[in-house]
């Protein structure tokens, strides 16, 4: 029986959380939300799990949810969603996830007119009787008419790529399988998009190295079919004696996973790793061929193919900057940048505590921060205008200071715990506090969340008007994206990157691994202007400290080094670059 993919078991579990919701039921629609976001990041076939009784194993899924699945695989169909979808209107549902249309927007259409079915709105979109609704102008009817042309001409499934995060998780998961279940198994190393620094991955690829490759490739196929992974290919296009697997992975990406011994370890991984020419040009500089295995002395087992590197008469090239045009020459000529490491980062100047929308006290995430061996920490809670997420009045950053004080006296003397904010720029530039506040605080991030479709005029406008404070010090997320959900601003960037050279206000690297924002391209311009960049986490919670990781894997992909990155600076170091630090 071929079972559903990963992405529509989540389609109809997401349905069904929304259906729930709709009916006033939020505690079961959260578990069905959670379930499916769950799934969708899974690399192994939930329903092949469930079919075998073994997809409660799996976290957010309990019987019940586990029961749904199986009658989906077994019919097609899960009888409780087709009873929802006749007490709920469609066109509501649809509304609500619509890109671009906010849910009072939805909520007010469907009160208004009484849409139940998709028919019924493209109706009123095409006679006009949308724009009659309160909320609704041109720019919704645009959005609104794109997104239904799009849900008819899209195919029922499109394979996303996936979050870096994402992808790391499913990376982990098939690691931890592969351990498992290859005999005689020395490593395995992840590669390709991954080891890259890519901001969104499309295929995953691990390398398994084997005493015996023979008995692992039979290994590796008996326990993917098992598992109810799709094998689609089996070739051998890396290096001799070394066999590929192509799979269609459960989340809808797809897998390679490249089998093979010690002595082609180092062929595999450089080609895995990947881009195909450039290992092709390192391999024609090193001799070609495979040749025989590297020698006790030189072999890496973090980086066997450094060794091909070495005969090739090149340095070392990080995975980061393999996708580079010129990287083969700057290798010959030893003039690769020492890439800034996790480890290099001294501090986290972007994260946010109860008193707003994180997860944890000060006190959690300063001792947090000390854990990881951090010497300063910014508390950025947001300001005053974005209440839904408890956005902090004057008075409430009074009696944060109150607590920052009683937090600091439990702290090391030689750790700086600063009160900063996220701030909101308002969409006439103007600041969500007045200078005298932001006079008290020591660190300003500003950024954008509202109005975020502003020509680019506009948009460009109201970023330098708040740059052009002497009390902003850090533009944050600065093209506001959200990978896979939300298109980036209108901002122009080159002018971002002109006004944060002319002002020295420092650009952000958001490590939100649906942010990445500033990309690499940006970022590699905005070092080579001079800029003062800092990779912060934009941390909820003490556990996504370590989202900083993606942070640097962007600023490696964009070739910045240590001194590149204002936060890979100690404390002592970093204050002398602003003069409220220094007094």
């Amino acid at each position: 029986m071929e079972h559903p993919s990963n992405s529509q078991v989540a389609l109809a579990l997401d349905e069904m959380a929304a259906q729930l919701e709709f009916i006033g039921r939020r505690y079961p629609a959260r578990a069905y939300r959670t379930a499916a976001s769950s799934i969708r990041r899974m690399p192994m076939s939930v329903g092949a799990l469930a079919m075998a009784g073994r997809a409660q194993d799996l976290r957010g899924i309990g019987r019940s949810i586990e029961s749904r699945i199986v009658e989906l695989c077994e019919t097609g169909r899960i009888s409780d969603l087709e009873k929802l979808r006749q007490q709920t209107p469609v066109a509501l549902l649809v509304l609500r996830r619509m890109k671009g249309v906010s849910r009072p927007v939805a909520d007010a259409i469907w009160n208004d007119l009484r849409l139940r079915t998709m028919e019924e709105l493209e109706e009123a979109l095409v006679d006009g009787r949308l724009r009659e609704v309160r909320g609704v102008g041109p720019a919704t009817e645009d959005r609104i008419r794109d997104a239904l042309i799009q849900l008819e001409t899209q195919p029922e499934e499109i394979a996303e790529p996936l979050l870096r995060s994402h992808a790391q998780r499913a990376a982990r998961d098939l690691v931890m399988l592969l351990r498992s279940a290859v005999p005689n198994l020395e490593r395995v190393h992840v590669t390709g998009e991954l080891a890259r620094g890519a901001e969104l991955v499309e295929v995953l690829d691990v390398v398994v190295v084997a005493r015996d490759s023979v008995a692992a490739t039979r290994a590796v196929r008996d326990h993917l079919d098992d598992r109810g992974w799709h094998t689609v290919r089996e070739d051998a296009p890396v290096a001799d004696e070394c066999l590929t697997f192509g799979l269609q992975a459960a989340t809808g990406a797809g897998v390679r996973i490249h089998v093979t011994d010690r002595e082609h370890e180092a062929h595999s991984v450089l080609f895995a790793t990947g881009p195909a020419e450039h290992a092709l040009q390192v391999l024609d500089r090193a001799g070609g061929g495979n040749g025989g295995p590297p020698s006790a002395a030189s072999h890496d087992p973090d980086r066997p193919d450094a060794a091909i590197y070495a005969a090739a008469g090149l340095a070392y090239v990080p995975p980061e900057l393999r996708d580079r045009a010129d990287v083969i020459e700057r290798a010959a000529a030893n003039e690769l940048p020492a890439l800034v490491a996790v480890d290099d980062l001294h501090g986290d100047l972007h994260v946010h505590s109860t008193w707003s929308d994180g997860r944890a006290s000060i006190a959690d995430m300063a001792r947090a921060a000390i854990e990881r061996g951090y010497d300063h920490l910014a508390i950025t809670d947001h300001s005053w205008s974005l209440r839904i997420v408890n956005g902090l009045s004057v008075g409430d950053l009074a009696a944060q200071w109150r607590e920052l004080e009683q937090v600091r006296a439990e702290l090391p003397d030689d750790f700086a715990l600063l009160q900063g904010t996220e701030m909101e720029i308002l969409p006439d530039g103007s600041l969500d506090y007045d200078d005298d506040t932001l006079a008290r605080l020591d660190w300003v991030v500003a950024s954008i969340h509202s109005r975020q479709r502003q020509p680019a005029d506009e948009i460009t406008r109201r970023i330098e008007r708040a740059m052009r404070n002497p009390l902003v010090d850090c533009i944050g997320h600065p093209t506001s994206r959200l990978l896979l959900r939300r298109k980036p601003t209108e901002l122009d960037v080159d002018r971002l990157i002109e006004l944060a050279a002319d002002t020295g206000t420092f650009l952000e690297i958001n490590s939100s691994p649906d942010r990445l924002d500033l990309n690499a391209e940006q970022a590699e311009r905005a070092a080579a202007a001079g800029v003062r960049i800092a990779i912060h986490s934009d941390a909820h919670g003490p556990e996504t400290l370590r989202l900083v990781d993606h942070g640097v894997a962007i600023a490696r992909r964009a070739g910045l080094t240590r001194d590149d990155v204002t936060n890979a600076r100690p404390w002592r170091e970093l204050r002398e670059l602003q003069p409220r630090w220094r007094a």
